[in-house]
């Protein structure tokens, strides 16, 4: 989805968020056989669950891009642009063993470019790129393995911001991603294989602002591998 907006009057809020996803896998793991009420119910573990993602070849560009011109916001302004190659997410009670492998080569970008006049509220920008991406939040699992892979490709995120005034606080950010997993478990045994070759990552953040009523958060973040375990 591809979105510009240009407003010159008055504003009551303001969202904006295209995301480009190339590949997506969304699984939720539960049990037919007994109910949360049963005493069977912590005793069932549900079947194991393999995800395969790859994104291959020069053509394969995802691109994500905002242009929004605003005159004056009476609310808080949010906008973001999003591109991640391959994601995937596991959520539920409980797994025997789960595997995850993603490959991405090919190209993703984000940009956002805003120029705001005046906002009355809170401003929130952001442009996210990221090739591979991974999130398990289980409550037990047996075994997890994740495999993830970035050859030769650079996810590029950018923000360019001209602001005049803004009356409440304000955020700016470009995040470029790698290989990045979550899990949130308590697993027996968990294995990750993170590989980024020759993949430059690539975060700029361009601020331009006249006066700033609340608290000022920009930033520019690149991650090559990134790997988060809780719960254990």
């Amino acid at each position: 989805m591809k979105t510009a907006i240009a407003a010159a009057a008055a504003l009551a809020a303001l969202s904006v968020a295209p995301v480009a996803f190339a590949q997506t896998a969304t699984t939720t793991t539960t049990s037919n056989t007994c109910r949360p009420t049963d005493p069977c119910y912590d005793a069932v573990w549900s079947k194991s669950i393999a995800n395969t993602q790859r994104i291959d070849g020069t053509n394969s560009i995802l691109n994500a891009t905002v242009n929004t011109t605003i005159g004056h916001a009476a609310d808080t302004v949010t906008a973001a642009a999003t591109s991640i190659g391959n994601n995937f997410k596991a959520e539920g009670r409980s797994v025997e063993s789960l595997s995850s492998n993603q490959v991405f080569q090919g190209e993703a970008y984000a940009t956002l470019n805003a120029k705001i006049g005046d906002a009355a509220s809170d401003v929130t920008l952001n442009s996210s790129a990221i090739a591979n991406n991974t999130s398990v939040d289980v409550a037990q699992a047996g075994r997890i393995d994740l495999n993830q892979q970035i050859l030769n490709r650079d996810p590029s995120a950018v923000v360019n911001a001209e602001l005049g005034s803004v009356g409440g606080d304000l955020t700016v950010s470009a995040i470029a991603g790698g290989n990045i997993a979550n899990v949130t478990a308590d697993v027996a045994n968990l294995s990750s294989n993170q590989f980024a070759h020759a993949a430059p990552l690539n975060a700029v953040t361009n601020l331009s602002v006249g006066a700033v009523s609340g608290k000022i958060d920009a930033a520019a973040t690149s991650i090559g591998n990134s790997l988060t375990v809780k719960g254990f």
